[in-house]
């Protein structure tokens, strides 16, 4: 029972001293407002602007469909909550 009280006083005071690591600190984002990291806001994804001359047509077809499918459950999930 001894040997219990100890590890869970060294368990303890490990995670204190983490919680005042000078890596535990949020830090103001460098990258914040650029369009070049985070792409527009509230518009399409950078990504999606990409064209692949290699693709086949049904490829991207399927790949629209999916895309179309997807985003029609994302805004049907957040209409039910």
């Amino acid at each position: 029972m001894h040997i219990n009280k100890i590890v869970a006083i060294s368990v303890f005071a490990l995670i204190a001293t983490a919680c005042g690591s000078q890596y535990n600190k949020f830090k103001k984002d460098v990258n914040g407002g650029s369009t070049y990291v985070y792409g527009e806001i509230d518009g399409p994804a950078k990504q999606l602007k990409n064209t692949y001359p290699s693709a086949r047509p049904e490829t991207v077809e399927k790949a629209n469909k999916f895309r179309a499918l997807v985003e029609k459950e994302l805004v049907s999930g957040y209409a039910a909550n």
